[in-house]
């Protein structure tokens, strides 16, 4: 848990880049940067009133961005985060999957999945009906190793997690089962991964009381994980809570704020909660155990609405930074985690409600990988200042002029990367000088970086080549990237939604195929993260390694000004301030930082890594443990169960289970 309160507009963040790159982006005027009721009982909840307001229905005329591919009258893809809808095959083939409807709402009663294929010529016929037997949505599109081609959904009719399948892509009758779970579940998520390739992994969550779900192991809503290792034919992990996502650490979970990915045996689910840590769970071995990394440390645990925010104890609700809701997860060519995911401001004022509220006029997307320390997420990009006149402008000088997606100006991040390991990324942003007299639209931007996330360049707008008065959202990047950026996305000539938040008139929605040749896009540098790694507490007698996460060059200076290093790590041995100069294709940026002795009875204890260097042994056989890295301090020490040392090893005789207690200078411990 870490202090992240917004003070008279200034963020107070955890990591020092990412307050210095926000500066660089235009401000909104703040006269109309005032909070809104968030509703979030109202995700996925058709409304019972026919659609009505002062805006015409939304009738799409031909894209002029892509190839349309389909259509849908339901407009709400996802209440956040984008599912897998879309897969460039390794032959050049494409399957494409979207919440499909013909009929109005409110009951939108024909809803599914509309599926098309691209055999390497052309795409098959927009289709006409779901693939279902029954009312299903938010689909996921998958092929496994042995040829079968998937979709999972969740059914409204039956309340059950939904799999379509076929033993060929692109051809032959699907078959329709409801194996996954007994429980009713919602918002799926899929990937296939395992070193065969017919495993198959799906997240969901139990449906809350709210859509006549009940309290599962403590949670309105739990996020669960099931597995399949023979193409989906059987589960052998079902309705499963992966540690750190229980009743112990949640009050439960909300429609679509998670997103999963998989490559061979490495499987990452990112968890992106508008009220609580944006934290991505790691597995190496296909699903059986999981780490934990924290991309974003939410100020208070286990939050529950209307208990107040007030970091600073001043008896006044404070404003936190957070997550949208809404984010992405990729594993890269080299096993490193990346992951997006839209900027946002809560505010819990008051507390009698059982609601908060959020700031439609925050801007920003955010971007971690593992080579970031825990906590240390950088403003990546945003809404552009397209007029040039240094601020974020809104049609109506109000908060109305936003689409109610309940989502920060640029957010609904997708992912993916190609042979050379270059990362790309697409999402959905508020376009300052198109509107249409009422609300302001959203396109797509694409940007990537050639570097493993430290240089990324500029956005490029793949939707510009219409007349610019279109809204486009719900990128889905096919995630094996080309010689192009391939991605399907939904368009029509209204802002907003008639699903929910707007509650537009209901009108035909197009759904776009658009491509890109990467060379073409920008290679201007635009955005380049920086951070620091391994600030932690110092002991007398300690030395303490601390690096800086990307650069070219870089200057290390202490309180005095003083230069004490010049290479991408540095050793301390005094507590103090210090900065360090990191030279960039961005330009020259300072990071501040500080480091401080433990505080007595803090209760956080030295950091290490505690190792054997084998994971089997004989009977009888001495082994060697190290608690490596740990910084004890002149009086602290370790105790193998044997008493006090100074040593950080140990021998025992194996096999066996074997706990180290490790104690800085001032007392405080850490267990393993």
């Amino acid at each position: 848990m870490k202090r992240r309160l917004l003070l008279a507009s200034l963020a107070i963040f955890g990591f020092y880049s990412t307050q210095a790159q926000e500066s660089n982006f235009p401000k909104v005027d703040k006269s109309i940067d005032s909070p809104e009721i968030f509703d979030g009982s109202r995700l996925d909840k058709e409304s019972t009133a026919v659609r009505g307001g002062s805006k015409k229905p939304a009738q799409a005329a031909a894209s002029l961005n892509g190839t349309v591919i389909g259509t849908s009258i339901y407009d709400l893809q996802t209440n956040a985060s984008i599912d897998n809808r879309f897969i460039r095959h390794s032959d050049g083939t494409m399957s494409a999957a979207w919440t499909f409807s013909t009929t109005s709402g409110p009951a939108y009663s024909d809803r599914g999945t509309g599926y098309v294929y691209f055999d390497g010529t052309n795409w098959t016929n927009a289709p006409t009906a779901r693939l279902e037997s029954e009312r299903v949505g938010w689909p996921s599109v998958l092929t496994i190793a042995n040829g079968s081609e998937i979709v999972i959904t969740h059914s409204t009719a039956t309340d059950q997690l939904t799999m379509m399948r076929r033993p060929a892509k692109g051809t032959g009758a699907w078959t329709q089962s409801q194996t996954i779970s007994t429980l009713h579940l919602v918002w799926p998520r899929a990937a296939v991964g395992g070193t065969d390739g017919n495993s198959i992994h799906v997240v969901a969550v139990t449906a809350p009381v709210a859509l006549n779900g009940t309290v599962f192991n403590g949670l309105d809503g739990a996020l669960v994980y099931n597995r399949s290792i023979d193409g989906g034919l059987t589960w052998n992990k079902q309705n499963f809570q992966i540690p750190g996502l229980t009743s112990a650490e949640w009050t439960g979970f909300g429609g679509d704020n998670y997103a999963i990915t998989a490559d061979g045996n490495h499987i990452v689910l990112g968890v992106f909660p508008d009220l609580g840590d944006v934290l991505l769970f790691e597995s190496m071995d296909n699903g059986d155990t999981w780490t934990k990394h924290i991309v974003l440390d939410f100020p208070i645990d286990r939050y529950i609405v209307d208990s107040g925010i007030d970091i600073d104890n001043d008896n006044v609700p404070d404003t936190v930074e957070t997550s949208d809701n809404s984010g992405a997860v990729l594993i890269d060519n080299n096993g490193k985690l990346h992951t997006w995911f839209g900027r946002m401001r809560r505010l819990d004022a008051d507390l009698t409600d059982g609601r908060t509220s959020y700031f439609p006029i925050t801007n920003g997307l955010m971007y971690w990988n593992s080579d970031m320390p825990s906590d240390g997420y950088y403003f990546l990009t945003g809404a552009l200042d397209l007029n040039g006149n240094g601020q974020l402008e809104v049609v109506g000088n109000s908060t109305n002029g936003i689409g109610q997606y309940f989502l920060s100006m640029a957010s609904m991040p997708s992912a993916g990367v190609d042979a050379n390991n270059d990362v790309y990324l697409s999402y959905s942003a508020h376009m300052e000088t198109l509107n249409d007299g009422t609300q302001n639209y959203r396109h797509i931007y694409g940007m990537k970086t050639d570097d493993g996330g430290c240089t990324w360049y500029q956005p490029t707008d793949l939707t510009n080549n219409g007349v610019g008065f279109e809204e486009c959202v719900f990128p889905a990047v096919a995630r094996d990237v080309d010689s192009r950026l391939r991605l399907i996305y939904q368009e029509d000539v209204s802002p907003g939604l008639a699903v929910r938040g707007d509650e537009d008139p209901d009108g035909t929605n197009e759904i776009v195929y658009t491509d890109i040749t990467t060379s073409s896009m920008s290679s201007t540098a635009f955005s380049c993260p920086i951070s620091i790694d391994g600030i932690e507490d110092l002991c007398p007698g300690d030395t303490l390694s601390v690096s800086a996460i990307c650069g070219t060059a870089w200057d290390w200076k202490n309180s005095g000004g003083a230069s004490i290093g010049t290479g991408q790590s540095v050793d301390l041995v005094n507590t103090g301030n210090y900065t360090v100069d990191v030279t960039t294709a961005c330009g020259v940026e300072t990071l501040d930082f500080e480091v401080l002795p433990p505080a007595p009875g803090a209760g956080a204890g030295p950091n290490f890594t505690l190792g054997a260097g084998y994971s089997e042994v004989c009977v009888g056989d001495t082994v060697t443990i190290t608690a490596a890295g740990a910084l004890t301090g002149g009086s602290g020490g370790y105790n193998w169960g044997t008493g006090f040392t100074t040593s950080n090893t140990f021998e025992g005789v194996g096999p066996g289970t074997y706990t180290v207690t490790v104690t800085n200078c001032v007392g405080d411990n850490t267990v393993d």
